[in-house]
């Protein structure tokens, strides 16, 4: 039995899984299943499945073998990816879109530019920093509606922001006693 066949098998045991519920998890027919646990070799793509769900489940042993399987196959490393939701795992998918050859990550690339146009223009004319100015006088109008303090509104923002964020403050404390002695003038 070679390391696949038994590295399948042994992954549907530890999720405790039938053939047919090992199946549907992966999105596969019970035959194929059956298949790979007689000796077929899985496609790329079940391998990348099956590596994902042993990495998902914390069998690491088993992703590992896997992962070594995909890369076998492919003629070269790969760059493990966890599911999308940090915004760390989600650059590092992007890394490999952008890093790897093959028509999958072609086509995802030439998406990728697509997208990334506008995004590039703005922070080419400083639009960032206006989005973020935006967002910083948004903060401190709300904070100042909700009745917080300066300090308090101040523990609301991104340490990187933080200087940005007291001038506004500072900005809109004067301007808001300007208005009142203006209002009191009149």
């Amino acid at each position: 039995m070679n390391r696949i066949t038994a590295a399948v098998k042994e992954l549907r045991k530890r999720l405790g899984d039938s053939q047919d519920a090992f199946a549907s998890r992966l999105h596969l027919s019970v035959r194929a299943i059956a298949n790979y646990e007689a000796g077929r070799m899985p496609a790329i793509a079940v391998l990348v499945s099956l590596m994902n769900t042993a990495d998902s489940n914390g069998f690491r042993d088993l992703t590992t073998l896997f992962q070594e399987a995909v890369e076998k196959e492919l003629g070269h490393g790969i760059v493990r990816v966890a599911p999308l939701g940090s915004e760390e795992e989600e650059f590092s998918a992007l890394r490999c879109i952008l890093r790897y050859e093959g028509s999958m990550y072609k086509e995802l690339r030439a998406k990728w530019m697509e997208l990334a146009e506008p995004v590039k223009a703005a922070n080419r004319a400083n639009d960032f920093r206006a989005s973020v100015t935006a967002g910083l006088i948004q903060l401190v109008q709300k904070g100042l509606a909700d009745g917080l303090t300066d300090e308090q509104i101040m523990a609301k923002a991104p340490k990187a922001d933080q200087i940005a964020l007291k001038g506004i403050l500072t900005m809109t404390r004067g301007m808001q006693k300007l208005e009142a002695e203006r209002k009191g003038d009149h």
